[in-house]
């Protein structure tokens, strides 16, 4: 797929890169410091490019197009303002994949994260390209259009959105065609993102953004807000820049967007509040769409209503008291969903320890021992530990007494490290009982204690947490306490750190192999035809990111060292993994700013 002429290429534009370029420097030392800084990061670069030709072999190798896929886009991504022809090649490759994700799919399935690949690919890729070239973009998503709505799609006009925030990544080049395909978005429906290209648009001519706002306010007349949550977003949010702008604001700021048009007058202010106003009045079809929009999680809805209701009863007087009292109906329904906690919430926020250990006296059982809870918290923030704990001892259920305790003890111990006492930090800790939590949190201490202490007292608390950990972890939150271990050893000794890192990647090796038995039987979704799905979220996915990351982290102070360890993985797709990231941290260092001839 490449040769090493392109290398080379890519090597020379680094290399010419003018952010590349030291600034002339003040003294000979610092001229001499910057030469070995700009040496070092030209050598590590060379080593990273190379490093690219390694991750195609590995790629060649896997068999799941979403393996390839997700490779392809980040070597895309990272090599488009260097070489943009590779780097469209790359997106063709992985658009390809998509096709042949997309041409498998079976929508019976019952596994419903399958059935949503394609889908959640397709937006992946998209998002790739809309950062570099948002007409190409703009092709890519009209061409994989599927026929039907994609299966798991529950927005009906996901596309349209799609389309009007490419059209944002073009307005600032080419105001026409943003307009354009605004516009004709438009027409399939309209949501929150209307709003962000109006606001590109709106400065400094305003007329493109008026016409805009026109064939916006002509949709939301035909809008059923029922159906479309995202119209009603963009209804209110409308009336609310129109309310903003006319009248003075409080200490002279604006708490919306910085909109100001001549379309968006009083006229357009009384079609907006009409259709608010029948949001909240209707039924609508099957259900309450009011319960929706303004109860529970969107009770916010209902507040930005309340804060118009002045407006609201200038633009639609004969209809002001109707909404009053159904905004009243829509607060006893928020009153009732909260529940016996519904007035605790305020003095939780507000209340003394004091206050809330006298609220917890009458309040019933489970809601007594969580204000308790509660009131702890505040005592270990106002720097009062044993009163905190004292607190805790009073909690009667012994799950969430314990629970509360450990708690104040994790707190406590940060708190203590905060000041410098580590001793007393080191002590705090011996009461938390799981070893792998407490190693862990040693590691932490030592980050702080290196900071304040120096060397010697980071070197003690990272040996009593290897201690407590042994060479071998017996789960998986051991494995990531020995990383914060090596994190801990990252900051003054790189080869133990390391070292703690290589030995996590051979016993990763293990549980991988493991794994891929096990597949299909006591686990599910680690392996699909026998390669390991590395976007998952199991365990053994998620600490394997996790060396990817400290290796990542590593390779900027001993690029070869890194690489090596990376090489240890025994899967190619684990392999590939972690050196693109290694890749990515190195190159994205000296990112050349993108062309502004696009």
């Amino acid at each position: 797929m490449t040769s090493k002429h392109s290398v080379v290429v890519l090597l020379t534009l680094v290399l010419l890169n003018p952010l590349a370029q030291a600034q002339t420097p003040s003294s000979p030392e610092q001229a001499a410091q910057e030469a070995e800084l700009k040496k070092a990061r030209i050598a590590r670069d060379r080593k990273a490019l190379a490093l690219v030709e390694e991750i195609i072999k590995e790629t060649e190798s896997l068999k799941l197009p979403e393996n390839r896929i997700r490779i392809q886009i980040a070597l895309a991504d990272l090599l488009w303002q260097r070489d943009e022809p590779r780097a469209v090649s790359f997106f063709k490759d992985a658009a390809a994949g998509l096709g042949e994700l997309t041409a498998a799919l079976n929508v019976e399935h019952p596994d419903y994260n399958l059935v949503q690949l394609p889908s959640q690919m397709r937006g992946e890729i998209l998002a790739v390209v809309a950062r570099h070239d948002a007409r190409l973009a703009l092709d890519f998503l009209r061409s994989t259009r599927p026929a039907a709505p994609q299966p798991g799609s529950v927005q009906p006009d996901v596309e349209a959105q799609m389309e009007m925030r490419l059209a944002s990544g073009i307005a600032g080049k080419d105001v026409n065609e943003a307009l354009r395909i605004a516009e004709e978005s438009l027409k399939k429906g309209i949501d929150y993102e209307a709003i962000n290209l109006l606001q590109r648009l709106a400065s400094p001519d305003k007329a493109p953004a008026d016409r805009l706002l026109t064939s916006m306010l002509g949709r939301l007349r035909s809008e059923d807000f029922s159906k479309n949550p995202g119209a009603w977003y963009v209804a209110l949010t409308l009336l609310r820049i129109w309310s903003e702008n006319n009248r003075i604001p409080a200490q002279g700021q604006r708490t919306t967007y910085n909109i100001s048009l001549p379309r968006l007058n009083e006229q357009a202010a009384r079609e907006l509040s009409s259709s608010v106003i029948a949001a909240v009045m209707n039924d609508g079809v099957g259900g309450s769409p009011q319960l929706y929009l303004f109860s529970g999680g969107g009770s916010g809805n209902l507040q930005q209503i309340k804060m118009l209701m002045p407006d609201i009863e200038r633009l639609s007087p004969n209809q002001a008291a109707a909404l009053g009292r159904k905004i009243a109906e829509f607060d006893k329904i928020n009153e009732l969903q909260g529940g016996p906690w519904g007035k605790y919430q305020e003095l939780i926020q507000n209340g003394t320890p004091d206050d809330l250990v006298q609220a917890s006296k009458i309040a019933p059982g489970g809601i007594a021992g969580h204000l308790i809870q509660q009131a702890a918290g505040k005592a270990l923030s106002q720097g009062d530990p044993e009163a905190a704990r004292k607190l805790a001892s009073t909690i009667e259920d012994p799950r969430q007494r314990n629970e509360t305790s450990l708690n104040i003890d994790r707190q406590s111990a940060y708190q203590l490290g905060e000041q410098g006492s580590f001793a007393e930090a080191r002590a705090v800790l011996s009461r938390i009982p799981l070893v792998e939590e407490r190693a862990g949190l040693l590691a932490q201490l030592a980050l702080r204690a290196l900071e304040r202490k120096g060397r010697a007292a980071a070197i003690q608390l990272l040996g009593e947490a290897r201690a407590l950990l042994g060479e071998r972890s017996q789960n998986y939150q051991q494995l990531r306490a020995q990383l914060q271990i090596a994190r801990g050893y990252a900051q003054f000794d790189s080869g133990k750190s390391i070292s703690i890192i290589e030995t996590a990647i051979e016993q990763l090796n293990d549980l991988a192999a493991a794994a891929l038995i096990l597949n299909g039987f006591d686990l599910q979704q680690y392996f699909r035809e026998g390669e390991f799905v590395f976007s998952g979220n199991n365990p053994l996915c998620v600490v394997a990111r996790e060396v990817a990351g400290e290796l990542t982290a590593m390779s900027l102070q001993d690029f070869d060292r890194a690489r090596s360890a990376a090489g240890r993985f025994a899967r190619p797709e684990l392999r590939a993994m972690t050196l693109l990231q290694i890749v990515q941290s190195s190159l994205l260092l000296e990112a050349p700013q993108q062309s502004e001839e696009r």
